[in-house]
């Protein structure tokens, strides 16, 4: 199946995947990082160059433990705040 996506204003992402494709979204693997905004973010929010955001860099999977996507979602630390479940 090779049905692209043009706009997807309706729905999140994983919503997409299960309704069009049946893909659900099990877990994501997430590399956790403090970062500043990048030149793009400055330009389309109203921001401060130091405000500090967490990056998280995730490879998202589905059921089946196959990768499907991998992520840069930016988080203001100001707004967000994550609990983490580690394994030992």
């Amino acid at each position: 199946n090779n049905q692209v996506p043009k706009d997807i204003k309706t729905q999140s992402m994983f919503k997409y995947l299960e309704n069009t494709f049946g893909i659900r979204m099990e877990y994501a693997i997430s590399e956790i990082i403090p970062t500043f905004p990048t030149e793009e973010m400055l330009k389309y929010m109203d921001i401060k160059r130091d405000t500090l955001f967490l990056l998280l860099h995730q490879i998202h999977y589905d059921k089946e433990n196959r990768p499907v996507f991998y992520s840069f979602d930016y988080f203001n630390s100001e707004v967000f705040k994550f609990k983490i479940n580690r394994a030992i």
